[in-house]
């Protein structure tokens, strides 16, 4: 995986995922892989890391800290969509971050949520409320 680019990395970990298929070894060699090289990714492929990660259920929370504070550094970079993922991720694996999620509260507020669709802020509010941490949604 060495010569795989971010890119290359957070596709491959989604593949996996979206089909349902968790190969443990594959998974954890790809987050291993990822880890050394988060400065690189941009803000799409940190938020489908981390969705990646956590649909298949593989945490690693040195990993995902690592992955939080790279997307809050790059967080005004992030469209809608790379939030809302990204606070999934964090919630599905019981992994909450605060700085992470005031950090997406604030740049959802600034976006405003006009063209968010209704799943995608159940999501967020779902995830605000698992991952608690006084931060909320901008809803």
């Amino acid at each position: 995986l060495p010569s795989f680019t971010p890119q290359g990395l957070s596709t491959l970990a989604w593949a996996f995922a979206a089909a349902g298929h968790s190969s443990p070894a594959l998974l954890d060699a790809v987050a291993a892989a990822a880890a050394a090289r988060l400065a690189e990714f941009d803000p799409q492929g940190l938020a489908q890391l981390a969705w990646s990660l956590a649909k298949a259920c593989r945490p690693d929370d040195a990993l995902f800290a690592a992955l939080a504070r790279a997307a809050e550094a790059r967080i005004g970079q992030f469209n809608a969509q790379d939030l809302v993922n990204t606070a999934w991720a964090y919630a599905k694996l019981g992994h909450p971050d605060p700085d992470l999620f005031r950090a997406i509260a604030r740049s959802l507020a600034a976006q405003r949520l006009d063209g968010v669709s209704a799943p995608h802020i159940a999501k967020t509010a779902w995830a605000f409320a698992k991952a608690g941490g006084g931060a909320h949604p901008p809803l």
